[in-house]
């Protein structure tokens, strides 16, 4: 099971978030998923993505090549919102369970202290994709997603099919495993989850919009879901808002399957939301601040860079400074970096300089200070 844990130290952002889950059943990814990822949006790309994938390829060959070069699904989604501003934040994988983190671009000096953990409970083909740490001060918002394996109970595969065609899809939400744990299960007694207003996404046959054919006769069941739990809140308003005062709010855009991906017997799922963060910080100004003095000499094979830190930053021995080419992937896709306390020397009451080799004949864009964002580069 995969938990990811970002805190953002931010006085007031909206955030427009989006979370995808999907059951790829070892296929490869489509060329395109711009409506999956929110790309194609009238108010542009989301400040920051999630995304839970399940069922990746497993095999032994598989495996040594993904960790050489990358797996397939990473590659073309760093591919997909690298052009968007969006930057892998975090990756976690384990067997065929993957988690990938994005924020904008803009937003990771924001971002501080990521951390992640997991438990290993894939045995016999049986697991969760969450284990979510509830200590009250660890966490603001927390997210739940993957394939949770719900079945409707009680009506036959005849009378699920059947309502499914009639649009009549509340009349299976009183049978649905998942929303009956949440009204006995003190684990999910606080989560929530936007109203089930597309058909169930399981199970498909490969290749089409129709439910399994096989001699299997398999039920259509929402198994994939995506559920989430604010620190302070106990319910959800009309509007589809939560809030609390002095925390932070949150406002379902939608919540909805993707019917027309059909390389999986799942479809995918996404959920979209307007998140406010209202944290009451006496810090204002940003924690690290750089710049280059004058113009940098193409003649040179090294130059000097200078920041200066906040007050109320608390340096460390792993703080390193990259130079990034725009639409750079992740935080390891740099051209050069440098220790940030490596041969530093101070030249002001609050102003350190370091020297940073880099290539003249790259185009660079981006120069950003990692303080202990996901560790060493």
């Amino acid at each position: 099971a995969d938990a990811v844990h970002i805190r953002i130290r931010i006085p007031v952002l909206p955030s427009r978030i989006r979370l995808v889950t999907w059951n790829v059943a070892g296929a490869d990814p489509p060329s395109d998923l711009s409506v999956l990822l929110g790309l194609d949006g009238a108010d542009g790309p989301p400040d920051m993505v999630a995304i839970g994938l399940q069922e990746l390829r497993v095999r032994p060959d598989r495996l040594l090549w993904d960790a050489l070069l990358g797996d397939a699904w990473s590659l073309q989604l760093m591919h997909l919102l690298a052009p968007h501003g969006l930057v892998r934040l975090e990756y976690v994988r384990l067997q065929g369970t993957l988690i990938l983190i994005f924020l904008r671009v803009d937003l990771l000096s924001l971002a501080s202290s990521v951390s992640t953990s997991y438990m290993r409970t894939g045995l016999y083909g049986y697991w969760v994709l969450c284990h979510p740490v509830f200590h009250q001060t660890m966490w603001d918002l927390l997210f739940c997603l993957g394939d949770l394996n719900s079945r409707i109970d009680d009506h036959s595969i005849h009378f699920i099919k059947s309502t499914i065609i009639s649009g009549q899809l509340h009349i299976l939400w009183v049978k649905d495993q998942l929303n009956a744990a949440r009204l006995q299960e003190p684990f999910l007694a606080g989560f929530h989850e936007g109203p089930l207003c597309f058909p169930p996404t399981y199970k498909f046959d490969i290749g089409s919009d129709k439910y399994d054919s096989s001699h299997k006769q398999r039920k259509p069941a929402w198994t994939d879901r995506i559920l989430w739990r604010m620190k302070g809140h106990s319910g959800v308003d009309t509007t589809g808002c939560t809030q609390n005062q002095n925390n932070p709010s949150i406002s379902l855009e939608n919540y909805k399957s993707h019917p027309s991906f059909t390389t999986s017997d799942h479809k995918p799922v996404s959920y979209a939301c307007a998140f406010l963060l209202q944290l009451q910080l006496t810090l204002w100004e940003p924690l690290v601040t750089l710049w280059v003095k004058g113009s940098w000499n193409q003649n040179l094979e090294d130059e000097e860079l200078c920041f200066a830190l906040s007050s109320e930053f608390k340096s460390s021995s792993w703080d390193w400074i990259g130079l990034f080419r725009e639409g750079f992937w992740h935080h390891k896709d740099y051209v050069s970096y440098v220790w940030a306390q490596d041969n530093q020397r101070k030249s002001g009451i609050e102003e350190y300089r370091v020297r940073i080799l880099w290539n003249s004949s790259t185009f660079l864009l981006n120069c950003i200070f990692c303080i202990r964002l996901t560790g060493w580069p």
